[in-house]
């Protein structure tokens, strides 16, 4: 119980203001938070229009012309529609499912809303780019060139990685 309470913590600590700055999560946790507006079972009575103007800052929604604007004018409607809707969130894969369908049958409905779920739901949450990034470290750099310098291995990275684009 001891090691699973300092786990808890540790992972508390990640999400709040208690961890240094190069590795907390709080960003990320904050994006996920609003991100749940987008979860019809969870909207309503929760999200208003400031939750709204909170979600379009987000960097993946920038590119839409007043998204903020619009989603504001449809909130109410899909408010409405969210009413008395209940998600089980049991079963990932139910949940998915279920989450698509709401949205598959109601994107008519909510444009603004539609447009900015979809880019929602394409947002990976996971840390694959960052392996990719350890992994082509790891293929570089061997335990004898541990004294690198950071311009080198920038470098040597970058190389490593175009070069396996082309």
């Amino acid at each position: 119980v001891a090691h699973v309470k300092g786990a808890f913590k540790y992972l508390e600590d990640r999400l709040t203001d208690n961890c240094a700055s190069p590795y907390h999560c709080q960003e990320q946790h904050r994006i996920c938070g609003l991100l749940r507006a987008f979860n019809p079972s969870f909207a309503h009575g929760k999200v208003d229009r400031l939750w709204v103007q909170r979600l379009a800052t987000l960097t993946c929604f920038a590119h839409i012309p007043n998204i903020a604007d619009g989603m504001k004018n449809e909130l109410p409607d899909y408010l409405q529609a969210c009413q008395g809707l209940v998600i089980d969130h049991g079963d990932v894969g139910d949940f998915t499912t279920s989450v698509l369908k709401w949205w598959a049958s109601h994107h008519k409905r909510f444009p603004m809303w539609a447009q900015a779920a979809r880019i929602a739901f394409c947002l990976s949450p996971n840390s694959a780019a960052c392996e990719r990034v350890f992994s082509l470290l790891q293929c570089s750099f061997g335990a004898n060139r541990d004294s690198s310098l950071a311009d080198q291995v920038q470098a040597s990275v970058m190389l490593r990685y175009n070069r396996s684009k082309r």
